[in-house]
């Protein structure tokens, strides 16, 4: 995404209803909840048993990604 598509982007959500915003956040926090709630370490552990340890790591990177969206998203203020 470039630069100009990322401030068009910013604009159209700070143009926004405050009340609007906040409920696109708390859509994207249900995406995420959802991505994370489909992951069961169980399950990746039998899934990466062939995997090498490199794309565990990537796995696992994102997941740590992921919960740490949740987090901030969860931080920013409501309306």
């Amino acid at each position: 995404m470039s630069e100009e598509e990322e401030g068009n982007e910013f604009e159209y959500f700070r143009d926004r209803d405050p009340k609007v915003r906040s409920r696109m956040l708390d859509n994207c926090i249900e995406r995420i909840n959802n991505d994370l709630n489909q992951i069961n370490v169980d399950d990746l552990k039998l899934v990466t048993i062939g995997l090498d340890d490199s794309l565990l790591a990537i796995r696992l990177k994102c997941i740590n990604i992921l919960q740490t969206l949740l987090e901030e998203a969860e931080n920013i203020p409501r309306i």
